[in-house]
C-alpha cells in the first residue's frame, strides 16, 4: 500500500470519514463496483475483514486505504467516488435512500445522464421480468457479483429484493446504470424480453 501524502488531501479526508461510517457490506460494496477486489475478499465481494475493521477502526487508518482506492481508479474523481459513497449509503438494511431515488437525473461514471422517468420506466421493465431474466440481464453485461450462488450474476436474495418493490427495482437499475452503459443495457434489456415474448405460448 503506497504511502499517504504528508498532508492529507481534504476531500480524500471527508470520503474517508463518510466511508468509515458505514455498515461493513456497503464498505465492501464501495470497492467491488469500483472494481478494486483483493485477491482474498473471503465471504465478501471485494474486501477482506480486517481491511474493512481497519477502514472502521478510525479516519487516521481508513485515510491511506481510501486514498489508495482513489489513486487506483485514475480517471474516476474522488467527486464520484463519493457519490457512490452517497448512494450506496442504505446498506445493511437501513432501508432504500429516498434522497437519492428523489434525484430528477443520474449520471454514471462515464458521464451519460438519464432522467428519473428513464430510470423508473426501466427498473419497471426489469422487475417485470422473471427472477432467471433478471439475473441474464445483469450476467449478459458482465455486472457479477461474488456472491451469487448457483445463478449466473446474483444472489436470489437481490433478484427478490428488485421484484419486491419499486424502490427496491429502482435503486438496483440505478447501480447497474452506474458502470453500464445505458444503450447497452437498453438493447440487452429488449433482447430478452423478444425472447421472452417469441417462447411465450401463443393464445389459441
Amino acid at each position: 500500500m503506497p504511502l499517504s501524502r504528508k498532508t492529507p488531501d481534504k476531500q480524500i479526508a471527508k470520503l474517508s470519514i463518510n466511508i468509515s461510517s458505514m455498515p461493513k457490506e456497503a464498505i465492501d460494496e464501495i470497492w467491488f463496483r469500483a472494481g478494486i477486489i483483493y485477491k482474498d475478499p473471503e465471504d465478501n465481494n471485494a474486501l477482506p475483514d480486517n481491511v474493512i475493521m481497519q477502514i472502521k477502526k478510525s479516519e487516521s487508518t481508513a485515510y491511506p486505504i481510501v486514498e489508495k482506492l482513489c489513486l487506483e481508479k485514475g480517471k474516476a474523481t474522488v467527486e464520484k467516488l463519493a457519490d457512490q459513497v452517497e448512494r450506496l449509503d442504505y446498506i445493511g438494511n437501513a432501508g432504500i435512500s429516498r434522497k437519492i431515488l428523489s434525484r430528477k437525473t443520474f449520471t454514471n461514471l462515464s458521464s451519460e445522464t438519464i432522467t428519473k422517468k428513464e430510470l423508473a420506466d426501466m427498473a419497471k421493465r426489469i422487475r417485470n421480468l422473471p427472477e432467471k431474466k433478471i439475473d441474464e440481464l445483469w450476467a449478459s453485461l458482465g455486472f457479477i457479483y461474488t456472491n451469487k450462488g448457483n445463478n449466473k450474476a446474483m444472489s436470489n436474495t437481490t433478484i427478490r429484493l428488485i421484484k419486491k418493490s419499486k424502490e427496491n427495482a429502482e435503486y438496483e437499475t440505478l447501480s447497474f446504470f452506474d458502470e453500464t452503459h445505458i444503450n447497452d443495457i437498453i438493447k440487452e434489456l429488449q433482447r430478452i424480453q423478444n425472447s421472452i415474448k417469441k417462447n411465450s405460448p401463443k393464445k389459441s
